[in-house]
């Protein structure tokens, strides 16, 4: 895209090792035209999607929409929630895509920088989205309980919030198909609810319980839902005021992922080498046939990422 600011283009040229320079250069650019730039980078991910899957992943040209999404944050963008939402609305495969594992782990931070203070569209965003066997709605509803809980000024409206959207599920009149369609975002609400410790909400939780709106695969039954919200656990998650400072901490993250990769591959090799009876050493170094993982599989690391958002991230 024709950009305002050609700063902007360092976008396309840099993975989690994007500069704390031009992080800064560009948050210090004319607000209206910087976030019109970064709004057109999130766009251009959009609309030519097509294109970009017929090339290879590059780990060096192809984190241009995280950025975007990160820096909007980082701006305070509220004039840009509703293409965030958009991006939110994109089907699986092009989120997967473009972030992966990270959309999940990650978005809902940006998307509350520019969504706290207008949580109604939020949660009319989540009453829109009601696709089975996606979690669409799942950042939206990750922001209203991380504001509350970073942010006590905003409990009680993030409460209301949450008791609206309980009585919009529990008015419906639902057939089979239409109750699968919905469990999904009621147990994501629930989820919200066990990690706001807030009892008021409770009788909402067990009349979707009763209604048969949870999906029990995700949280259990009511007891089980019930012994987990009595345990103290800290659910507050880490935010990051400066954008830097979230790259920086990702960058270290992943320099010990990688620590980690490195080791279990020495390991491997150990293995391979170690004779079979313990009788014969061989005078020549084995060739060890080296296992391919899949960009999309789990990491053999064991951090729970895909292999491409974690020790993969520079192949």
């Amino acid at each position: 895209p024709h950009f305002n600011h050609p700063e902007i283009e360092n976008l396309y040229r840099y993975g989690f090792d994007l500069p704390t320079d031009v992080i800064e250069a560009i948050l210090q650019l004319p607000r209206a035209t910087v976030i019109a730039d970064l709004e057109a980078v999130l766009r251009g991910a959009i609309d030519r999607y097509d294109a970009y899957q017929e090339l290879e992943w590059n780990e060096n040209t192809q984190w241009f929409p995280f950025h975007a999404m990160l820096l909007l944050g980082g701006l305070r963008a509220e004039e840009s929630l509703p293409l965030l939402l958009e991006v939110h609305r994109q089907d699986g495969k092009w989120i997967d895509f473009w972030f992966s594992d990270w959309f999940w782990d990650e978005m809902w931070e940006p998307l509350m920088w520019c969504g706290m203070n207008r949580l109604n569209d939020l949660a009319e965003f989540v009453k829109d989205n009601n696709i089975a066997g996606e979690y669409v709605p799942s950042n939206a509803l990750e922001v209203m309980a991380q504001a509350a809980l970073h942010f006590p000024e905003k409990r009680e409206e993030v409460v209301e919030k949450l008791k609206e959207l309980f009585d919009f599920y529990l008015r419906k009149e639902y057939t089979d198909a239409l109750r699968l369609e919905v469990e999904c975002n009621v147990t994501i609400l629930a989820s919200a609810v066990d990690d706001l410790k807030e009892d008021s909400l409770l009788p909402l939780v067990e009349q979707c319980y009763d209604n048969d709106l949870v999906d029990l695969g995700m949280f259990g039954d009511w007891e089980e839902f019930i012994t987990s919200y009595r345990r103290d656990n800290d659910c507050k998650r880490n935010i990051f005021p400066n954008v830097a400072d979230w790259y920086a901490h990702e960058l270290e993250a992943q320099k010990k992922r990688e620590e980690r990769q490195l080791k279990w591959e020495e390991s491997m090799q150990e293995k391979v080498k170690k004779p079979i009876l313990g009788t014969f050493t061989p005078s020549y170094e084995p060739i060890i046939k080296s296992t391919k993982v899949g960009r999309n599989e789990p990491c053999p690391c064991g951090s729970g990422k895909k292999y491409k958002r974690c020790c993969g991230i520079n192949d």
